[in-house]
Parts: structure tokens; sequence; C-alpha cells
């Protein structure tokens, strides 16, 4: 089975609105024929993607409110120390192949 490792700064659950709705749909989809580790924020514990997917990894320090979404719009870059020590962690560990 393919091995795919889904990273979103998205909070998945609940699928609501454009972009939360489509990368929930993604992963459903995904999962049903491939092993998916996620990188993304912790969803609550009702969300049935947590049954799905291989395992969950939170994604640390992603804004919630609307204000501070739009200060760390893609817009703005800004280095995210932690978010690039999770993903290093998670190539090495899972070695997705997607």
């Amino acid at each position: 089975m393919t091995a795919i490792l889904f990273v979103t700064e998205l909070q998945v659950w609940p699928p609501y609105g454009g972009e939360r709705l489509h990368a929930y749909h993604v992963i459903d989809s995904l999962s049903r024929g491939c092993t998916v580790t996620v990188l993304a924020p912790q969803p609550a514990a009702d969300c049935p993607l947590l049954g799905q997917v291989q395992d969950w990894h939170d994604l640390p320090g992603v804004a919630t409110s609307f204000w501070r979404r739009v200060i760390d719009s893609r817009f703005v870059v800004i280095q995210r120390r932690a978010w690039y020590q999770a993903l290093e962690r998670l190539l090495k560990e899972v070695r997705p192949q997607v």
C-alpha cells in the first residue's frame, strides 16, 4: 500500500468552508486506498478521519482566530521552525512515497 504524508495548516474538522471541505475529502479519499499519515491541526475527537488514517500529528502554532489567520496569511512568509522540525521528523519516521 502506498504511504502518503498529508500536510496542511487547515483545521479540517468540522469540514465547513471551501478549503477545509476540500482537504477533508482529499484525506478521506486517500485513506481508503493508501496508508495516510497527517500533519495538521489536531481535530476534535469526533472527527471520522481519525479512525481512517494511520496516524495524526498535530501541527503546532496554527492560528485559529480569523484575525490571526489574516495576519499569518499566505501572503506573509514566516519561518516556522516547529513546522520544519515536525515535517523533518515525520519524513524520517514514516518514509512516505508521496
